[in-house]
């Protein structure tokens, strides 16, 4: 089964049969990493980035306040109640 392979960005778009098709990231779109064939992307995302990097606010702050997600430092460490 042959597949008509289109690039958009850093997406890979294959057509098969039927108009089918597959989606497959092979880039980071943070930082243009070209992922090998059977890397795992969500390895590179962990280890490489955060949320600032996706326009978001840093992990554990609440909006663009800078105010902290908890109040209480037991939940802040991963703690419980």
């Amino acid at each position: 089964m042959s597949a008509d392979k289109t690039r958009r960005g850093s997406i890979e778009i294959a057509t098969y049969e039927r108009s089918e098709k597959h989606f497959r990231l092979i880039a980071c779109p943070f930082c243009g990493h070209e992922f090998d064939a059977f890397e795992q992307r969500w390895v590179h995302f962990l280890d490489e980035h955060g949320p600032e990097d996706a326009g978001l606010s840093p992990k554990g702050v609440r909006g663009d306040s800078g105010e902290p997600l908890f109040d209480d430092p037991a939940i802040e460490a991963g703690g419980q109640r």
